[in-house]
């Protein structure tokens, strides 16, 4: 367990400066036939843009954990179905101008990164094909993207992904996908996390990017919440844990851990609603706690007793719910 614990910490304190926030400016044409006859999405990673291709020139900027990064093109009919129009394209600078053929689906950019063919070779491939190519070239950004990929897919298992990420080099496993694969091996190494059993300590990050343990013993009850920013089951949930805090100060702590997948998106997604949010206040970086947690939805709670043991779980939101739980299990 100490060697598994000591891996997290080796991933939680890479050089933050490989994950510091850039901003990258993206200006496309088309050309090459009629333009699409509804708006095209232009895609980054977690962040989407549209685009009106009534215009002669679209220019939109993404906030990126790092570079490189990748965004793609898709078309979007009346009825809202989505057609890809383009695999990824890479980008290693934060300023780059993209020309769209329509009638050939091609994209030039005039600063290429010098990893695209390999990248489209990484699209197209499937199966064992994808995961010995992906193997190949694992020291490449598009390679561990691809990894990352069969992940939150579940289309590779858990000794294939040891396999191949062993061949990742550690001057690669900044990158962000490579730590969530990291946290993601890690979660499945821990042993299960069920009610009547003690949880695992974890570092996680605060809001100043600082590590921070959750697990540890307590002197109240503690009141674990799961979340995810894009969730609005879990931003509803807000007022109520509020709440309950207040109320139940002297019984009861609160925690909420995000797993949104940037610091980024953390940060700056539903301020209004998360100025409530005034206790400790975590990140899942590596996604370690929600594979570890096995959190089927968001919002998840988990109700832990003075000795860090798991008391009891519920999953979802409905107003009024919660306070029922929370009151049934803390005495």
């Amino acid at each position: 367990m100490k060697q598994l614990i000591g891996l997290f910490w080796a991933l939680c304190l890479l050089p933050l400066a490989a994950t510091a926030q850039r901003t990258v400016n993206v200006t496309a044409t088309l050309k090459g036939g009629a333009t699409p006859s509804g708006p095209l999405a232009v895609v980054n990673e977690t962040q989407v843009a549209y685009w009106q291709p009534a215009k002669a020139q679209f220019k939109t900027e993404f906030t990126v954990e790092q570079l490189p990064t990748s965004v793609s093109f898709a078309t979007i009919s009346k009825k809202g179905k989505v057609t890809p129009l383009t695999t990824e394209i890479w980008i290693d600078d934060p300023d780059v101008r993209l020309e769209i053929d329509l009638a050939n689906r091609q994209v030039t950019s005039d600063k290429p990164y010098t990893q695209q063919v390999l990248a489209d070779k990484l699209a197209k491939a499937t199966g064992q094909e994808k995961i010995n190519l992906i193997r190949q070239h694992a020291d490449t950004y598009p390679a561990i993207y691809h990894l990352h990929q069969l992940v939150i897919r579940n289309q590779v298992s858990v000794a294939e992904l040891e396999k191949v990420f062993q061949s990742v080099p550690d001057d690669k496993k900044s990158y962000r996908y490579a730590k969530q694969i990291g946290g993601y091996l890690l979660g499945k190494q821990l042993p299960p996390l069920a009610v009547g059993k003690a949880v695992t300590p974890l570092v996680l990050q605060d809001r100043n990017r600082k590590p921070h343990t959750l697990g540890n013993p307590t002197k109240k009850h503690l009141l674990l919440m799961v979340a995810s920013s894009g969730c609005q089951f879990c931003l509803m949930a807000l007022p109520e844990v509020d709440r309950l805090r207040n109320a139940m100060g002297e019984q009861m702590e609160v925690v909420t851990v995000w797993t949104d997948p940037t610091y980024h998106i953390w940060q700056n997604a539903a301020k209004d609603v998360k100025r409530l949010v005034t206790w400790i206040d975590l990140w899942d970086e590596t996604g370690v706690a929600n594979t570890y947690f096995k959190a089927e939805a968001t919002p998840s709670f988990y109700l832990i007793d003075r000795n860090g043991v798991v008391i009891a779980k519920t999953e979802g939101y409905r107003n009024g719910d919660l306070e029922k739980f929370v009151r049934k299990n803390v005495k």
